[in-house]
């Protein structure tokens, strides 16, 4: 699950570090053990790919969820208020209801800018489409879309609600988890370096606030945590124009490999003692 570098944002498939990461899968532990989805969205945060799961990860019924965790995913949250925050204690949230039914979430796709070439690029959106055509009038009460709704003003200024907000909803992801038996994996995408462009301590945005607490979160939540930026770091040495698209800042090939090989280097003894374990749906 992730945002617009996830999804490969102006990349060929084959270019993208989910498919880097499935050629991994394949080579090193084996081609009947993991098939990767890529969960990716444009504009997507904390909150989407949550919302994501809890309306169609039943249907799914993954094995595990794999979080690329980006540079403004408890931003977007905020932003996008799917989810509120009613007490930061017990880090409940409650549910915005958005989008209705799923003839609205169709005409919610087929407005989506570069609708066609998402759908030939992304198995979630894929995956997304066959079910609002198939299932007619079965969400009404629990569908969770992602129609932008203003932001709290409290949220947007202070820094404490958003780590709130950030933790809350890893926890619930997490509950969801425990409840289906699905492993999660959090990992950065390696680029939060770009948020240390924020100086005043005051003005730093809602994901780095959040990030300065994660390591911390994730382990009170026992969920696995890699953030990969200082990695990244040391392999772009400086050279930051050689690892992204021109005029835009995405991740170019260069970019999404470094990011698939950072992430392999993590994510492959954790699949593997899945397999070991049993806790895979090896045949």
């Amino acid at each position: 699950m992730g945002d617009s570098y996830t999804f490969g944002w102006l990349l060929a498939e084959k270019e993208t570090y989910i498919h880097h990461l499935q050629n991994y899968i394949d080579r090193e532990l084996g081609k009947a053990t993991f098939q990767l989805l890529n969960g990716g969205a444009g504009g997507w945060g904390t909150a989407d790919y949550l919302a994501f799961i809890e309306e169609f990860g039943e249907q799914i019924n993954p094995e595990a969820i794999v979080v690329f965790l980006n540079t403004d995913d408890i931003g977007r949250s905020i932003k996008q208020a799917i989810y509120k925050l009613e007490d930061a204690t017990l880090l409940e949230l409650s549910v915005r209801q958005g989008i209705q039914n799923n003839t609205s979430i169709k005409k919610f796709m087929n407005s989506f800018p570069f609708y066609q070439w998402l759908l030939e690029h992304s198995h979630l959106l894929q995956f997304f489409r066959h079910l609002a055509i198939q299932s007619q009038a079965n969400t009404h009460h629990r569908n969770i879309g992602s129609i932008p709704i203003a932001a709290s003003p409290d949220l947007q200024t202070n820094q404490a609600d958003a780590v709130n907000l950030g933790q809350a909803l890893f926890h619930r992801l997490k509950q969801w988890c425990d409840k289906h038996e699905v492993r999660l994996f959090i990992l950065t995408t390696g680029w939060h370096f770009r948020n240390a462009q924020e100086k005043q301590e005051k003005n730093i945005g809602p994901t780095k606030a959040f990030m300065r607490k994660a390591e911390e979160i994730f382990l009170k939540e026992d969920i696995p945590f890699y953030d990969m930026t200082f990695e990244v770091l040391l392999t772009i040495n400086g050279r930051l124009e050689d690892f992204v698209i021109p005029n835009d800042g995405h991740p170019n090939e260069k970019g999404s490999k470094l990011i698939a090989n950072k992430a392999w280097l993590w994510l492959k003894p954790r699949l593997a003692e899945m397999l070991q374990t049993g806790h895979s749906r090896e045949n």
